[in-house]
């Protein structure tokens, strides 16, 4: 087992290269053993850097094909979106334990994944800042120099030392909700009537956005077909009817037009007790499904 990996290693990347990695449980004896073979063999050092990884754990037991306590990523794929599951994991060290647990019925049937719902509620959160982002028009935007928020402004450095410290994902996630955060509140500030935002603070959010994108993989899809996928996958699972509820959405709206505000109110309240949240713009009424 050990010399194996020794040959193959030695074949394939040399007789030293930069990057073993592996499970923890692997440390001792297999890696070490793989350490002193090579080393004595070739009389160089074996690996630069090892990289051991902790184990995805369902009820804090190790989930394994050999358990049966596993799903398999087509599983996940229909339930959310794939990038919730790559948001998912980078809420924890590579080198720690990643909880995923699931929620039964009273059949036993799988009604919820509670990791996977809140890594895809954060996601929905990223793309619709993006889309309020995207929405400021031109002309809203100035030729003033003003200095972005901290955030904004130092936000690639930030995440480049997040990362350069053993890969610490949490840190660089922390970031991306403190730069969300603050390019919502340009949007919010754009509700202020002839307030605009300045073309340096915009240039600043593109420069941070594209690190978002480049550094770890978040926020590169398309924004509209992410929130409508989100929303469908959640109105499915709870047999909510879009057609019902877009039905209801203008029934609502002509109430509202013809000052029937008691009946606009009625028509929200069903909206609502059915699982579904409004979104009054001045662009019209959208709708979401809350996680």
């Amino acid at each position: 087992w050990h010399i194996e990996c020794s040959a193959m290693s030695a074949r394939y990347l040399g007789e030293t290269f930069d990057l073993h990695g592996g499970g923890l449980d692997l440390v001792f004896p297999h890696h070490e053993n793989e350490i002193a073979q090579s080393e004595a063999a070739s009389g160089k050092p074996f690996v630069t850097h090892w990289m051991h990884n902790g184990f995805v754990e369902t009820n804090k037991e190790k989930m394994s094909k050999s358990l049966g306590n596993f799903f398999t990523i087509r599983d996940m794929f229909e339930r959310v979106d794939a990038e919730a599951i790559r948001y998912f994991m980078l809420t924890v060290s590579y080198r720690g334990p990643l909880a995923f647990d699931w929620d039964l019925d009273a059949e036993g049937h799988v009604t919820r994944f509670p990791q996977l719902a809140d890594a895809e509620e954060r996601l929905e959160y990223l793309y619709t800042t993006l889309d309020r982002f995207a929405a400021i028009p031109t002309a809203r935007v100035s030729d003033a120099s003003r200095p972005p928020a901290a955030a904004i402004a130092e936000f690639e450095a930030r995440i480049a030392k997040a990362l350069d410290d053993d890969l610490n994902f949490p840190v660089a996630l922390a970031h991306v909700a403190e730069l969300l955060s603050s390019i919502n509140e340009l949007a919010d500030r754009l509700k202020k009537g002839k307030e605009t935002i300045a073309g340096t603070e915009k240039s600043a959010v593109d420069a941070a956005l594209g690190a978002l994108r480049a550094r770890l993989g978040l926020g590169a899809q398309d924004v509209r077909q992410v929130l409508l996928g989100i929303r469908e996958r959640r109105a499915r699972s709870r047999g909510i009817e879009g057609e019902r509820v877009d039905s209801l959405i203008r029934e609502r709206a002509e109430a509202r037009t013809a000052k029937d505000f008691q009946r606009a109110d009625a028509l929200r309240k069903e909206l609502q007790e059915l699982g579904v949240e409004l979104l009054d713009t001045p662009e019209g009424t959208s709708w979401r499904v809350p996680a």
